[in-house]
């Protein structure tokens, strides 16, 4: 569904032409997170032994990731083409450049934070440790 979504998102760009501002853009990205990411915390957060503060609902669940793949596709392919658009023509390489790197430590660092709060969440639960062969 992730995929799916993020997948489709990337062309529609260039028909649904919402945010044609960087502001705008900008903007877009973070009401997405501020709404999406604790909700995510607050579905996935054991509180008690019948779930977190909401009831479970994975078909829900599945709808918001699907939302949320399909913003984040559509919002970063819009940057990109932004981003080349509002520099000079001089500096699109260097700004192209920045972006990749960009877009690759945020992946390095979201995966640092989510083995670093991993503990906070789910305290009581150790890593799962994958055997390849049996035990001798």
């Amino acid at each position: 569904m992730q995929i799916f979504s993020d997948t489709i998102s990337r062309p529609l760009t260039t028909k649904l032409q919402c945010l044609t501002t960087p502001n705008l853009l900008l903007g877009a990205a973070v009401v997405r997170f501020i709404i999406c990411v604790p909700a995510f915390f607050l579905y996935i957060l054991p509180l008690s032994a019948a779930g977190g503060l909401w009831p479970r609902n994975d078909a829900a669940f599945c709808a918001a990731i699907a939302v949320f793949s399909f913003l984040s596709g559509y919002l970063v392919t819009a940057a990109w083409q932004m981003a080349t658009d509002v520099v000079p023509y001089r500096c699109r390489t260097q700004v192209a450049n920045v972006c990749a790197v960009a877009f690759q430590a945020a992946l390095a660092a979201a995966l640092l934070l989510a083995l670093a709060i991993r503990p906070l969440l789910f305290p009581d639960t150790p890593p799962k440790v994958v055997r390849t062969h049996a035990p001798e």
